[in-house]
């Protein structure tokens, strides 16, 4: 390996294989240099996942690795201002390069292109492979900092989309945003508006699946950054809650975040063996994310109904939970999320009322089952969400036992999903429609409150096979 880059590490070690598969044994070719993300990562012995190569002349070099490896080549649209070709090897689809042309006469002009010191680094490609590390910004300084810093300010300017992409770097690697980055990242937060809508979402769901993504949200709340993202959220700021609240509404949706990336920082400790599975859904498309996202929208409701009790002066705030998801909704449309997104967002927040009340003393099994089944694989999501708002709520009419008691039955109401009930919500129906018109019901509203009843005995248990559910039809029928 190169002596520029042995010191750092297995991924460095890594890397250079990988180049190597691709590279080894060919001729003259067009400079390259590894760019951005890869060199990064490198540096902070990440893996690459993806490398992408910086060339003055992108297509010969991509045509040439293409017909040595007898690759796929693939051309693609990353920058309009750049050319850019995929190198994908048949063999194995998740190998590929990507090579892109300069943005500028040079590398090192290149490089000052480019968003953040720490993704303006470069390194040469030569016929022995990996060589010297370009570093023209101090980003080798910044990475042992942690520090995410602007290149230039015209920078920002001229892509506003790199405002959320500091912010989702810092979320990602625990890094902090330089200062004169974070008065930039304010100043110019209403350029926002200029970038397509989803590109913001994915910058945005990409931060909030960190594990540090409440840290980030506040920093963009303090900053007006997530106000320019979303605009109805300004309203929670400042408005006062009642006697079961500590904070005004904003910050207890920033606190609900919080208890959210706590709970889902130590899954087997607040679920048990729930956690396992808990986890297979929260990798499933956006979850992970948008649950994190309903943390800041399960409240967004209170400003526009809150009222006040004639008897005590107390706040009221009720259907707060259908405004809140109508909220939602509007908000994931605007920000283009997948349909998936927008519905789990609105979903949890129109929910978060009920899950709660599940929650409390003398709540009919018969009502936990019907809300499950309801709900599905949605429901441990909901719980997840349920379980932190308890836990951070702390005024002066709810106290620890209360809070931890609320939190433990969430945990045993997951389980009880996934353990006992999931299976039985998964079991082919006793009958079936046809089979209620055999016996002499018209098609309509009824033959499907009829399956519905005959759906719910068979959950408690009154019912277990197609004798008994032909009889309890026949009951209804009368």
């Amino acid at each position: 390996m190169s002596p520029a880059i042995d010191s750092f590490g297995d991924a460095a070690a890594r890397l250079s294989a990988r180049l190597a598969s691709w590279f080894s044994g060919l001729g003259p070719r067009s400079p390259a240099f590894v760019v951005g993300g890869a060199v990064r990562d490198v540096l902070l012995n990440r893996e690459a996942s993806d490398i992408d190569l910086a060339s003055p002349d992108p297509e010969p070099l991509a045509r040439l690795l293409a017909d040595a490896r007898g690759a796929a080549l693939v051309p693609l649209l990353k920058d309009p201002r750049v050319p850019c070709y995929r190198v994908v090897s048949r063999r194995n689809p998740e190998d590929f390069l990507d090579i892109v042309g300069l943005r500028a006469p040079d590398i090192l002009a290149d490089l000052a292109d480019r968003d953040f010191t720490i993704n303006a680094m470069a390194i040469t490609l030569g016929p022995s492979g990996p060589g010297e590390i370009l570093d023209p910004t101090g980003g080798r300084a910044d990475l042992a900092s942690r520090l995410v810093r602007r290149i230039f300010r015209k920078n920002l300017e001229d892509d506003p989309l790199r405002i959320l992409r500091g912010h989702r770097f810092a979320a990602q690697l625990d890094f902090s945003v330089e200062p004169e980055t974070a008065a930039d990242f304010a100043a110019l937060a209403p350029l926002l508006e200029r970038s397509a809508a989803e590109r913001k979402a994915k910058e945005l769901l990409l931060l909030l699946a960190s594990p540090r993504a409440c840290r980030e949200i506040r920093s963009m709340s303090a900053s007006g950054v997530l106000f320019e993202l979303f605009p109805e959220l300004r309203t929670l700021v400042g408005v006062t809650q009642n006697e079961y609240h500590h904070e005004d509404v904003w910050n207890h949706s920033l606190s609900v975040l919080d208890r959210v990336e706590a709970v889902l920082a130590d899954l087997t400790a607040f679920f048990g063996p729930a956690a396992a599975p808990l986890s297979d859904i929260l990798a499933r498309d956006d979850n992970l994310a948008v649950l994190k996202l309903s943390a800041l929208f399960h409240d967004a409701g209170k400003p526009a109904v809150k009222g006040f009790r004639a008897d005590t002066g107390s706040a009221t705030f009720y259907g707060h939970e259908k405004e809140s998801a109508a909220i939602a909704a509007r908000a994931a449309r605007r920000l283009r999320l997948s349909r998936r997104s927008g519905e789990l967002l609105s979903l949890l927040a129109a929910e978060h009322i009920h899950g709660e009340d599940l929650l409390k003393d003398g709540v009919k099994e018969k009502t936990k089952v019907s809300w499950l089944r309801r709900m599905g694989d949605d429901a441990p999501l909901e719980l997840i969400l349920v379980m932190a708002d308890a836990l951070a709520k702390a005024g002066p009419r709810l106290d620890e036992p209360e809070r931890k008691k609320r939190a433990d039955r969430a945990s045993s109401l997951a389980n009880a999903y996934f353990f006992i009930h999931k299976a039985r919500f998964e079991r082919k129906p006793l009958l079936s429609g046809r089979d209620l018109m055999a016996l002499g019901l018209a098609p309509g509203p009824g033959l499907g409150e009829i399956l519905a009843a005959i759906q719910e005995a068979r959950d408690a248990g009154l019912v277990a096979n197609p004798e008994e559910a032909l009889t309890l039809a026949r009951s209804l029928m009368k």
